[in-house]
């Protein structure tokens, strides 16, 4: 299945309508993190077959939150179309006007329902700080093992050690996570050590062991000394820490 990254605003699935364009500085927006649905995890979730996407975060008082979806939540259908996958997804998202109700289908807890969602739009100053980073989208799978390993930046890349890829916050989207400062979780490889300790997409990592965390490169400075060592994490607006044991 290949991965694909979209610019879909933050967290996923914010993006300017081609049919009705948002304000300037605005952009469409939903508020959730997706990913695509495997034959192991449709039977995981006892679906009857591989199709839909998965819903991996909701964004607090975001349209997505406000019509009821759940993390794990898969929508099957959107406004009566079938939805495939992300990348459909994304395109049909995409060409929704701003304003518009839209109708989710989505199975949940071994049963099918409808929720309705009205397409909101980002504030403007946000929505121009993440045009200029569009890595903030979500990937749909687990990042792939990567030789050499890609070197850390002052904005983001992967600890493999850990098992998650995060990217810098500062400014703005650190006030919007409510943290100061710190480096955002945008994915978990599955059966890793940020896996098993609980860490999860859209975590916010301020503190690792006795040690402050702003920048990838810190993280992973941290990490290289080995040993377990606690993690302080911003969640939901909610601190809260869980314990790395690293291999």
């Amino acid at each position: 299945m290949r991965l694909e990254f979209f610019f879909a605003g933050l967290l996923a699935l914010a993006a300017v309508s081609p049919q009705a364009p948002a304000a300037p500085g605005r952009q469409s927006f939903l508020g959730v993190g997706i990913q695509e649905i495997s034959g192991e995890r449709a039977k995981q979730l006892n679906l009857q077959e591989e199709a839909g996407v998965e819903i991996t975060y909701v964004e607090m008082n975001s349209p997505a939150a406000a019509a009821g979806l759940k993390v794990g939540d898969v929508v099957l259908q959107y406004n009566g179309q079938h939805v495939e996958g992300t990348e459909q997804f994304t395109r049909m998202v995409l060409e929704t006007p701003e304003g518009r109700d839209v109708k989710l289908q989505v199975f949940r807890g071994g049963a099918s329902q409808t929720l309705s969602a009205k397409i909101g739009s980002t504030p403007a100053p946000l929505a121009a700080q993440l045009s200029q980073r569009p890595g903030l989208v979500f990937p749909t799978e687990p990042p792939r093992p990567v030789a050499p390993p890609i070197p850390f930046s002052s904005l983001g890349g992967q600890n493999p050690a850990i098992g998650i890829q995060v990217e810098a916050v500062d400014g703005q989207l650190a006030d919007f996570f409510g943290v100061k400062a710190g480096v955002l979780v945008r994915s978990v490889a599955r059966g890793s050590a940020g896996d098993k300790a609980g860490l999860k997409a859209g975590d916010v990592i301020t503190r690792a062991g006795d040690d402050r965390i702003s920048t990838p490169g810190e993280l992973a400075v941290r990490t290289r000394r080995g040993q377990s060592f606690s993690v302080l994490l911003t969640r939901d607006h909610k601190e809260m820490t869980v314990v790395l044991q690293l291999d």
